[in-house]
Formats: C-alpha cells, structure tokens, sequence
C-alpha cells in the first residue's frame, strides 16, 4: 500500500508492547519511508483518549484486552459511531468469534500469528478501509434517499408521506392520553400571481421563507410539512385550549403578511388557515384532514389571511361544490349550458352594439347557475378548456343567426380564460367554427387583466393571429390591480372596460344640511376624488389608443354626461340583465328603454 501521501494512521489495542513492535515491523519491512504509522494503547481507556486526540484510518483490536467484556462491548466502547473500520485480532483461531466480530460490524477476523505476515497483513489492512469506505458511502446513499422519501427536497420540511405517518403517531397518541389536537390546513393566497409575475425562481423563494417562518412558529413537539404547491399543514399536538390554538394562528397569519425581499423587489403574501380538531370534528384522519381543507377554503372564499375553524355547515356546502364537480363534466354532453348576452351599448346612437355572452348552467338539481357559481371550480378542475371551447362554439353559431336574419351591426364577445387563450390553439378553434368571413368581423374574444402577466411575446403572437382574422380584442376589468402599463402598450387591444369599482354614481351626491356640514365637505371631497381616477382612467385608455367600455351601470347617474366617442361604451343591468338568444334577438332592434323590462 505504498503511496506518496501521508500514512496510515492504525491504533493498535493490545496488552502486549511486543505486539505492536511486530506490527511496525511487518508494515514497514523492506520500505524506505514507512507508510503506516501506529500507536498502541494497553487498555481502552488508553485507546478513548487516543480516538479524542486524533482520527486514526484505522483501529485493530485484540480481542483478549478485558476477558470480562463482550466482543460487542469491547468495540462499541472504542468506535461507538463505527465511524472507523475495525479489525478484530485473535490470539488464536475462534470461528464463532470471527462471526461474531463481523456481524457486530468488524470487517475482518485476523489470527496473530498469521497478520506478522507482511503481504497478508497490507492486503487486510487495504480490504478493511476500502469495505468501509464503500460501506459508509452506501449508508450516506441510503440516509439521502431515505431523507428524500420523506422530506421536501426545497424546504426541508416533512413531505406528505412524512405528515401521514405524524398524523397517525398523533391519533394514537390523542387515544393514549385522552388529549385532543389541532390540524392547520394552510394555503397561500396570492402564489400563483408571485409565479406569474416574477418567475418560479421567486416562488421557490416565497416557499422557502413560508417554511423557516412555518416552523420558528411552533413547538418542537408539532410538525409543520409541505403536501405540495403552496400547500402546507401544522399539527399541533396536546391542545386543549381553543383560544390557545386561535392565537397561535393569529400569529402566523401575522409574521406570513411581511413582504418578502427577492432581488430588487419586495413581495407580498398572505395565507389562508382552516383548523379542524381530533376527536371533537372527526374520529379519522382522512375525515380531519377533508374538516381542515373544506375550512381553508372556506377562509379563503371569505377573505384573504384569515383563519376558518371547521362548522358543520361548511361540510354542507363542500357537499354542495362536491355536487358541483360531479356533474359539471357532465354538463356539454347533456347539454345544459347556455350562453346569455349582456347588451353593450353605444351612449351617442343609443343603441346595442354588441353582446357579451356569459356561460349559464341549467343544473338538473341546482336550478339555473350563473359563471360565479362554477366558472372558479371548472378552473381548478381543468374544465374550462371544454367550456371556453362550447362558449366560442355557441357565439360563433349565435352570429351566424344573426347575419341570416340581416342584423350586421351587432357583435357578439366571448369570455376566454388566460388558460384557454394560452394553452389552446384559439386561432384554429375560430375558424372552425366561423362559417364565414362576417362572422370573424364580428367576433370579439375578451381577456381578463391577469393575461398581461403572461409572457408578453406569447400574448403579443397570439392576439396578432387573432387580429390578422378581423376578431376584435378585449381587455377586461382594467385598472382591477393587476394592470402592467409597460406591458399593455406592446399588447395592441381594441377596448378595455373600465373596472366597476371606477364608475361614479352621482346620485349619491349628498345635499347640504345646515347641521352636517362637515359630513357634507367630506362626502364631497371624496366623490371629487372618484370623478378624478375615473377621469385618470379614460384619460390613459386614450393614451393607449384603446376605446374604453364602462361597466357596472345600475342607474342612469352612472352614465357620463358628456356622451363623447372618448366615453361612449356602457354596459349594465341599467340597460338589461342577461338574456338567452332567442329572448335578446328581438330586442335589438328595439329602443333601449324597453331592455331592462
């Protein structure tokens, strides 16, 4: 084993001093510069305070040092963590003490008389190190694995495998001692606009901090784990206090709210909690955890960062959604969906210019839908591609009708999601479904504002498709939060509608009372302040070259008194509500004052 490197370190423990001169010199024999160095401890307390001091390559131990100690003892007294190969020497041959050297984790079984042997002694010496290297890198790859089948690899914390088993330990525990325990179900509410607008990169980091602030909120008796995505939970074991269980959550919901620096950006999240509690909401796990999601979203449907705790009456309305998901694949083939139309109307002429078709759903059991109630759950369903898909279908056949009967100044709009628009091949789907040329013209698709937090390259490609065909282009509720100028200047839209939360209603003007002046200057400065953003907000559609459509109109002190091309779209249950085909057809024709009837 002769090597330019430095020696091999052996600890050799034996009583005997001749022991170690005859092992220096069967190693060293016939070299110039020896490549082993040994040292000799006499007893094992001699042989601890050896390891202490350096790490030796190597530890050789004669198996007579104390008669009275086991072989087992003798070794895990010297090399507790096996972090050292070992060799067991013999004073003489012992088969059943070479067996069990071995398998309490010696690599090798030698007798004196033969390891004075110079050629056998290296080439046991080289076997033992090397068997030990291989072992102990096969125990690291082992541990990795292990650690990878139960940990998240991105925030180290238990995965779900890794939560199942915790949860099952505190069930059994909760039965043992008669205690009780909470589960937090805990969903961040904003991720996939951080996803969207900053890049994964910027998520993984989210995720990561999420987790350190996850875990430096508990005791080291709970278990905080990532089930995937956004998705987190806490058990918090041995609780017996609501109020205890409340605050807890109360104070992570607080330290979740702090922005998170990511480059040159600061990013904002929040969470969504729902607690379900064992035994008091369920006897089972998989009923606990169904409590603990259903009160999750049901936090997240109320408002975002809060906290739900389990009732009831939310499992009633998770049967409902249950309901919902069950029979919504169901629905194109049976065909019980049917697109109504919101009349747009053009402020100067006084007439109806187009028509925005809203997906109804006639359900066998819950009566007629609106989008509201199943649009959100198609989404997470990966159904919204199918609806899109009919919506498209039906308004491209609905304007067909209308040019056979002669109407050529209406258009009717179509609702896309941002999945649809960029995982779908919209151009193809159009012109499968136009039966002519007038049918293109007449076309609008309607995006909404998160579309310009996609890749603006992809959009930008996709609505010049669209715009070659004649389709007229959308932007929906601008100015809602999302709005990217830098990106809607390179996006060539054709209209934008103007967010409800903009339109002014003048009615609300409150008049002078001699007794509320105050209340009076107040109400007054803020409706001066609405007509400002409002104004803003035409102002920079023109900017953009984008005719803006204003939306939400209730009453007539909605409308902008100065009806001029710049303000000249409207649309809203002032003018008509929602209406099937073969209802609005007739109407269009018609004078606006008869529309709401």
């Amino acid at each position: 084993m002769e090597r330019d490197q430095a020696p091999i370190e052996i600890l050799l423990v034996d009583k005997n001093n001749e022991s170690a001169r005859r092992l220096d010199l069967a190693l060293c024999s016939g070299a110039s510069t020896c490549p082993y160095r040994t040292e000799l401890a006499q007893t094992i307390s001699q042989a601890n305070a050896r390891m202490n001091q350096k790490k030796f390559h190597l530890v050789m131990i004669n198996d007579a040092i104390e008669n009275e100690t086991s072989l087992y003892q003798l070794m895990e007294s010297i090399c507790p963590d096996t972090s050292v190969p070992i060799i067991i020497v013999g004073d003489e041959s012992n088969e059943q003490k070479a067996i069990e050297a071995v398998s309490f984790g010696a690599q090798d079984y030698l007798i004196k008389p033969k390891i004075w042997d110079t050629p056998y002694l290296k080439r046991a010496i080289r076997h033992a190190i090397v068997r030990h290297e291989l072992k102990s890198k096969l125990a690291l790859a082992q541990n990795r694995h292990q650690h990878l089948a139960y940990y998240d690899p991105l925030t180290q914390l238990p995965n779900r495998q890794l939560f199942f088993d915790r949860i099952s330990q505190a069930v059994n525990q909760s039965k043992r001692n008669h205690s009780q325990f909470a589960l937090l179900f805990i969903d961040l509410d904003n991720f996939k606009t951080i996803n969207d607008r900053y890049g994964h990169g910027a998520g993984d980091e989210v995720l990561r901090i999420v987790a350190q602030r996850l875990s430096h909120g508990i005791r080291e008796s709970d278990t905080v784990a990532r089930l995937g995505g956004d998705e987190f939970t806490i058990i918090l074991n041995q609780v017996h206090d609501a109020n205890k269980t409340t605050s807890i959550v109360n104070e992570l919901l607080k330290t979740l709210r702090k922005p998170i620096s990511y480059g040159q950006h600061e990013l904002k999240t929040s969470a969504s909690i729902g607690i379900s509690v064992y035994p008091k909401d369920a006897q089972t796990v998989e009923d606990l955890i169904s409590y603990a999601d259903q009160a999750m979203y049901s936090a997240k449907e109320l408002n975002s960062n809060s906290y739900q705790v389990f009732q009831p009456h939310i499992a009633a309305r998770h049967e409902g959604k249950a309901l919902l998901k069950s029979s919504l694949k169901e629905a194109i083939p049976k065909q019980q969906f049917k697109l109504f139309y919101l009349p747009r109307v053009q402020l100067q002429e006084n007439r109806i210019t187009s028509l925005e078709g809203l997906c109804y759903w006639d359900h066998p059991k819950l009566g007629r839908l609106k989008p509201i109630d199943f649009i959100p759950l198609a989404s997470e369903e990966d159904l919204i591609f199918e609806i899109d898909k009919w919506s498209l279908q039906q308004a491209c056949s609905d304007l067909a009708l209308l040019s056979q009967k002669g109407i050529e100044n209406v258009n009717i709009s179509v609702n896309l999601s941002v999945d649809s628009f960029i995982q779908l091949n919209i151009e193809e789907l159009i012109l499968k479904f136009a039966s002519s040329s007038k049918v293109l013209t007449k076309l609008e698709i309607e995006l909404p504002e998160r579309i310009l937090l996609e890749d603006c390259l992809i959009v930008s490609h996709k609505l010049e498709k669209l715009r070659k065909l004649g389709v007229k282009l959308i932007l929906d509720n601008f100015g809602s939060g999302l709005t990217n100028l830098n990106t809607l200047k390179k996006l060539r839209f054709d209209f934008v509608k103007i967010d409800k939360g903009y339109v002014v209603d003048i009615k609300k003007t409150p008049q002078k009372d001699n007794h509320k002046e105050d209340s009076l200057e107040n109400a007054t400065d803020s409706l001066q302040e609405s007509n400002s953003i409002f104004s803003a907000m035409i102002n920079l559609t023109k900017a953009f070259n984008l005719i803006p459509i204003i939306t939400g109109i209730e009453n007539q002190s909605q409308i902008p008194k100065d009806k001029t091309p710049i303000v000249n779209y409207a649309q809203g249950f002032y003018f008509a509500s929602p209406k099937p085909f073969n209802v609005i057809y007739p109407l269009l024709n018609q004078k606006l004052e008869t529309l709401s009837a």
